[in-house]
């Protein structure tokens, strides 16, 4: 809590664009949480899992087509056109899934969906990095993403009240009720434009980033890229979590018949967890080092994954939910700035939108197959097949990335140590 209370003062002294820009990741967090929790609880009201599993997996490759256009797009507009536009094509895509009935029209706006969160999702960090300083990241990546995660713990807990309101109040079906509550999420991703508009385009012309911590040297010096080491840590990622995280929702109901009242509050008390663990990421990231609490942080939280998956006890279940989402997703400020920091600054929007690119094509391909085997194997051992391969995808992940960042970062420093002797020799 020292941590919160150190940082909220500081808000004041951030630039007027980005508070804007946080009002408006609260906004849109809100909103996106809505359709995170209800739209697979709606599919299930229409269709078998494989159909799911095929719809959820097409949306997350339109996700991932368009991913790398948006990144271009924004380096030609910007992030805040580019945003714009994503806002309106995933209000129209939430708009029309939540109306439509046949599967036909459920993929094509699935598809129209995915195009949304492309030039939506990948836009968040580029419009702070363009309005904010090196310096002053780390912390501000940490309030964006906490604050975000805290609309999204608001609106998890929102999409199981309102639902269940409409119920119990006006007599609703189920669906119909998932429908309006979906309805009132596009209208809040709607609203979340106009503190957008309010956002002035950056002023200061595009330079170098300038080197830190050693990473663009290892890059520009090694055979690895970071365009290459990001991507696939992305994509074996995206893998790990495609088998899962998206199907949350239907695993509780299917695994302990839970409501949507109690669905949405498991998975808000989760993304609670996350809210208090990026606040305590800096400290945490400073005296473990950046790189090893990434490694730390998702390799305790991979036990829990195989114990979820075993699990027949709802209380133990939520628990190891709770510590190994909070674990996994806190990760992604660290993240963020270690990537941002190691590239020029006229690439951010292209390699922001390879990683996001790789990660969702990595989900699109291993939600069919998560809901396949649901399909075959039923609720029990189709999740733990489903969950046992995304620990092992996800400590592969783990692992590449340790090797490449550990031992590069040990390389930097070697060849710093060199350059340091060879100046001294120099001056002898």
């Amino acid at each position: 809590m020292s941590t919160l209370s150190t940082w909220l003062p500081k808000m004041s002294m951030y630039k007027r664009s980005v508070r804007f820009i946080l009002v408006w990741n609260i906004i849109f967090c809100l909103g996106l949480s809505i359709y995170q929790v209800l739209y697979n609880l709606y599919l299930k009201e229409l269709m078998g899992e494989r159909e799911i599993g095929q719809i959820v997996g097409l949306g997350y490759l339109s996700y991932a087509i368009f991913s790398l256009a948006g990144g271009l797009l924004s380096d030609q507009i910007g992030p805040k056109k580019t945003l714009i536009i994503g806002i309106l094509f995933l209000v129209g895509g939430i708009s029309g899934g939540s109306a439509a009935e046949s599967a036909y029209y459920l993929y094509l706006w699935s598809v129209v969906t995915g195009i949304g969160q492309a030039f939506t999702i990948a836009m968040f960090v580029l419009l702070l990095t363009e309005h904010s300083q090196s310096t002053e990241r780390i912390g501000l990546f940490s309030i964006a993403y906490g604050s975000g995660t805290f609309a999204l713990f608001a609106g998890t807990m929102g999409a199981g009240l309102l639902t269940d309101s409409f119920q119990q109040v006006f007599y609703l079906s189920e669906l119909w009720s998932i429908r309006l509550t979906m309805f009132i999420c596009a209208l809040c991703i709607f609203v979340s434009v106009l503190p957008l508009l309010s956002v002035k385009s950056a002023s200061t012309p595009q330079v170098k980033m300038p080197k830190s911590d050693g990473y663009s040297n290892v890059f520009t010096s090694r055979t690895y890229s970071p365009v290459i080491t990001y991507g696939i840590t992305k994509l074996m990622e995206g893998v790990g979590v495609g088998l899962i995280i998206p199907f949350m929702n239907l695993f509780l109901v299917g695994r302990f018949e839970l409501g949507t009242m109690l669905v949405s509050a498991v998975m808000a008390i989760a993304t609670l967890g996350t809210v208090v663990m990026m606040f305590l990421n800096p400290l945490i990231s400073k005296k473990l080092g950046e790189i090893r609490s990434i490694v730390v942080y998702q390799m305790i939280g991979l036990p829990c994954l195989l114990l979820l998956s075993f699990t027949m006890n709802i209380w133990l279940a939520a628990l190891c939910f709770l510590i190994f989402r909070t674990l996994f997703y806190s990760t992604m400020p660290t993240q963020s700035k270690i990537i941002m920091e190691s590239i020029d600054e006229s690439k951010k929007g292209l390699i922001s939108s390879i990683g996001l690119m790789a990660n969702t094509i990595g989900i699109g391909l291993a939600s069919p197959l998560s809901m396949h085997l649901v399909a075959s194997y039923g609720n029990y051992w189709g999740y733990v097949y489903a969950f046992c391969l995304s620990a092992l995808w996800i400590a592969a992940s783990v692992t590449y990335f340790y090797w490449i960042f550990a031992r590069n970062r040990r390389g930097a420093s070697a060849e710093r140590g060199q350059i340091s002797l060879q100046g001294y020799e120099k001056k002898a």
